[in-house]
């Protein structure tokens, strides 16, 4: 597969990014001109695989591969839809069929090759359920009883892998569903015993992003939307169990923790500065997880003001201004900035000069002078 794939590019143009160990290569078509086909009708890449089979030294491990023939090859696949293949040389368009594959797909039946399947590589137990939703399809009996009997081997593969099978259900047409299926079958809780799904799920990840978090990654904000409900003393485990970045399960961990104590955005007497000091440690991913969670007007229009205007308000006082009236650095330069802010936020303050008269007060009423300056 490798060498013919560096024919095709030496022929075609593109380049080749191959890996040896198990025979494949991708050829990417960005650059690959061939005659008579318009350009932007090309996919992306083609990938190019030996044929070729493998054996699981242990459970879950990664297989080790060599050189097979086409049926080994075909036998290595999920599932028996998977196994068709379509012959180029000598008889073109001749379909193979070793698995009884065309039955099952036109019956529309997911069914797995063998009893140790789900054994070999337990992520298999969750395309089944991506393949049977996105085609309208209905997993097997035995196939069934196998998924269930394997519930136990997820635990035993990394979160890198899992998280990864998880994340392409999101770009499903109803990645809600997807997930209520996993938690029916106890799939979620195989995974990880924190990781539930609550009945709001559905609204959550198919309300858009509010328009000042247009820029937010999508996928992250979906995961966030799936685990925002989880129990909080849960989250840190969970987080850890799915490898999510560090960045997005500090994100997730900050809006979950101000969804338990949201108080301060429903209450409609809470001044903007109260509701800034709660939103600035957040960024917009969190908060716009927050917004779609939290699904009523106050909390919300307390998000989009802040987004909107609330947190770029800045006070024309800095650590130079405030060294220069010869006060000595230290922590309550960054009180005396933060109560200037919460005045502009508030609309106390709203000109520079009503904001010098309230330094000079509070410098005067000694506000530095408590011990903590």
């Amino acid at each position: 597969a490798i060498a013919f794939a560096e024919k095709l590019s030496a022929r075609f143009g593109g380049d080749v990014h191959s890996y040896r160990p198990f025979g494949t290569a991708k050829w990417l078509l960005a650059e690959a001109r061939i005659d008579g086909i318009d350009g932007a009708a090309l996919p992306d890449h083609i990938d190019f695989a030996t044929a070729r089979s493998e054996f699981y030294e242990q459970p879950t491990a990664l297989p080790t591969v060599y050189d097979a023939s086409i049926k080994r090859d075909l036998a290595r696949r999920d599932f028996t839809i998977n196994t068709l293949a379509i012959q180029l040389y000598p008889v073109f368009g001749r379909v193979l069929d070793a698995f009884n594959g065309l039955p099952d797909l036109r019956a529309g039946i997911i069914r797995v090759l063998h009893s140790l399947s789900f054994v070999d590589d337990p992520t298999r137990i969750l395309r089944a359920v991506r393949f049977a939703r996105r085609l309208n399809f209905t997993i097997e009996p035995r196939t069934n009883e196998l998924i269930a009997t394997a519930l136990p081997m997820l635990r035993r593969i990394t979160g890198e892998r899992v998280r990864n099978e998880l994340t392409l259900l999101l770009d499903e047409p109803d990645p809600a569903g997807a997930f209520l299926e996993l938690e029916r079958r106890g799939i979620l809780r195989a995974i990880h015993p924190a990781f539930v799904i609550d009945d709001d799920i559905t609204r959550r990840v198919s309300t858009p992003a509010p328009d000042w978090a247009a820029d937010v990654d999508a996928t992250a904000l979906t995961w966030l939307l799936l685990l925002i409900r989880v129990p909080l003393a849960d989250l840190p485990a969970l987080s850890e169990r799915l490898l999510l970045p560090k960045s997005h399960a500090d994100s997730l961990l900050a809006a979950a923790e101000l969804l338990d104590h949201a108080a301060v955005l429903r209450d409609p007497e809470a001044k903007p500065s109260a509701i800034s000091a709660r939103l600035d440690p957040l960024d917009d991913l969190a908060r716009a997880a927050l917004w779609i969670t939290l699904n009523d007007d106050m909390p919300r229009t307390s998000l989009t003001l802040y987004a909107q205007r609330w947190r770029s308000i800045r006070p024309i006082t800095d650590g130079a201004a405030l060294k220069a009236r010869r006060l000595k650095p230290g922590p309550c330069y960054g009180r005396l900035i933060t109560r200037l802010r919460a005045a502009r936020v508030d609309g106390d303050v709203t000109t520079d000069a009503d904001e010098i008269a309230l330094l000079d007060r509070l410098l005067h009423e000694g506000f530095c002078d408590d011990g903590r300056a």
